[in-house]
């Protein structure tokens, strides 16, 4: 009987180890750096930016200015990203058209997928629209 109690004790603590919610890793707690993105041919990473996951806030870097949001997790992979706001600095050209799409494809971010080394954001129809790589 204290096997088989150890072993559900077991289950119960893995399990809380996920968001099984959402049927994959939770984000809280995690940090990202932007390696690919669907918009353009540009390569995103000279720009630095960066998905950094709280209890409910996604924040980082977008290319010039610092940003941040809330978020929400529901079942299945489904990813709910509310209103962001940010800095208003100005920077060079390309950086600020970097920031641009980087925003541009947030606003269309409806699911997501998260190993231990990547986290991929798409839209509803599970296009890939921003994919990240863990930051330490």
């Amino acid at each position: 009987m204290r096997l088989l109690s150890a072993f559900v004790v077991l289950v119960i603590m893995s399990l809380t180890g996920c968001n099984s919610m959402t049927g994959g890793p939770a984000l809280d707690g995690t940090s990202w750096q932007l390696t690919g993105w669907a918009d353009t041919g540009v390569d995103p990473l000279p720009f630095g930016i960066t998905a950094t996951f709280t209890a409910e806030q996604m924040a980082g870097q977008s290319g010039v200015n610092r940003y941040s949001g809330s978020y929400r997790l529901s079942p299945g992979d489904r990813l709910t990203l509310g209103p962001v706001a940010g800095t208003r600095m100005a920077g060079p050209p390309e950086a600020m058209e970097a920031e641009q799409a980087f925003f541009r494809l947030l606003e269309q971010v409806q699911t997501y997928r998260r190993t231990a080394d990547e986290l991929t954001l798409a839209d509803a129809g599970r296009r890939p629209l921003l994919t990240f790589r863990a930051m330490p």
